[in-house]
């Protein structure tokens, strides 16, 4: 299924199998192959190999979200994980076309491989953006995956202090100790926040029972300083106000000035400032329209050069 419902583009899922359905998409007529993060990497060099005898004429698109650091320790799957991705990146990457989810992310590629990667925004729709601020309440929420890594207990309460209930919604992640899990479900339930359990992508309309968005990521990464991600676009379009920190540079430049991105060490004082709905609108619909744009054009012939 395509992200533009394009017939002639063909999503890989993360983690999909080595199995007859890969061949198929590969050997299909006119197609553009996208290989979503680096978890297909595998996939990826295999169909780069057959591609190089001529067994197929596809054009294979690279679709990167994070950047890995070098670093080996066989005890630790994440570090391990991304040590094969820098070792068989350079090895793939100038043989397909790559897409990725930031600016800052484009221009990393850039340094590092000497690739020029197309921006195509994970907002997850293409149509008109009209900003839904109706059935607002002083309320803020959380959704996603539940870890220390996404959310901070202190800045919780910082918001809390302002007399603002949060719900969180998703589920608590596996490595997440139960002490932590009792923490944060005692402070949210301290005045007036639920836990609301799993939600389905398909299915944000909770979000038109909010005024405010959490996503202050703690890490500083540059993954985190670019990041852009699917549940910024998605709190945008359903007019929350986001909280963010303020090394999530590329999120703060592209939207503060609308007033719906509000670092969290300002919120005392501009929770209740002026938001320009309008603005957000046109600089949404605009996003919407470069990543369509760009995401197309992998449409064009592959440049097999090798």
């Amino acid at each position: 299924m395509s992200l533009y419902k394009d017939s002639r583009i063909i999503i890989i899922p993360n983690r999909f199998s080595f199995n007859h359905e890969l061949f198929r998409v590969l050997f299909s007529p006119n197609s553009t192959v996208v290989f979503h993060q680096q978890a297909m990497l595998p996939q990826l060099l295999l169909s780069v190999i057959l591609q190089r005898f001529k067994c197929f004429k596809a054009n294979l698109v690279y679709d990167i979200h994070d950047i890995h650091n070098l670093g080996f320790d066989w005890k630790n799957i994440r570090k391990l994980t991304s040590f094969f991705t820098k070792l068989f990146e350079p090895l793939i990457i100038r043989r397909v076309k790559v897409i990725t989810v930031s600016r800052t992310l484009k221009r990393s590629l850039f340094s590092r491989y000497g690739v020029t990667a197309r921006v195509v925004y994970n907002m997850g729709c293409d149509g008109l953006y009209s900003i839904r601020n109706n059935n607002k309440s002083d309320r803020c929420c959380y959704f996603g995956l539940i870890s220390p890594n996404r959310i901070c207990i202190d800045e919780l309460r910082t918001i809390q202090r302002l007399g603002i209930a949060i719900d969180l919604y998703g589920v608590f992640s596996s490595k997440v100790s139960t002490k932590w899990k009792s923490l944060i479900l005692e402070l949210i339930g301290s005045n007036g926040g639920e836990f609301k359990g799993p939600y389905s992508p398909d299915d944000m309309e909770f979000l038109l029972n909010y005024s405010f968005s959490y996503m202050a990521f703690p890490s500083t990464s540059i993954n985190i300083m670019g990041s852009m991600p699917n549940k910024l676009f998605q709190s945008l379009s359903y007019g929350l106000t986001c909280l963010v920190y303020p090394h999530q540079k590329e999120t703060v430049d592209e939207f503060e000035s609308t007033g719906y991105i509000i670092e969290l060490s300002k919120f005392s004082e501009q929770n209740s400032g002026f938001r320009n709905c309008k603005g957000l609108e046109e600089k949404l619909e605009l996003f919407s329209t470069k990543s369509k744009r760009n995401f197309l054009s992998m449409l064009d012939t592959v440049d097999n050069k090798y």
